[in-house]
This record gives structure tokens, C-alpha cells and sequence, in this order.
């Protein structure tokens, strides 16, 4: 009983520490702040462009 216990234990750390970051933002820039929206994200194509509101890549190489 006491390994189960363990492995409950190890597993739901396990579990609980696979979260996707959170990034702590004053309230000050939550009302102040301005939305882009960024297109050309797919993954899947080869020298693909990007941009993200007035900004925007030639081209993006991935290994």
C-alpha cells in the first residue's frame, strides 16, 4: 500500500506541473493596450511568412 501511495503521490505531481505558463500583466496594461492579430502560423509549410499586426517576416526557416 505504501508504493501505490508513492506512485499516486509521484503521478499527481506529475499531472499538475503540466500547465501552460501564465504571464502576470498589471491592470494598468490590461486597459491600455493594443490587439494584433498574427497570421500565418501554420506550422507546416516549408520558408512560410508571418506577420503580426504592422510587423511581418521574409521568410521563416525551420530546422
Amino acid at each position: 500500500m505504501k508504493s501505490f501511495s508513492s506512485i499516486f503521490l509521484i503521478v499527481i505531481i506529475l499531472i499538475s506541473s503540466c500547465a501552460p505558463g501564465k504571464m502576470v500583466v498589471s491592470d494598468e496594461l490590461k486597459t491600455n493596450h493594443d490587439e494584433y492579430i498574427v497570421k500565418g502560423k501554420d506550422g507546416t509549410r516549408i520558408k512560410q511568412k508571418m506577420s503580426f499586426g504592422e510587423y511581418a517576416t521574409t521568410q521563416i526557416k525551420r530546422s
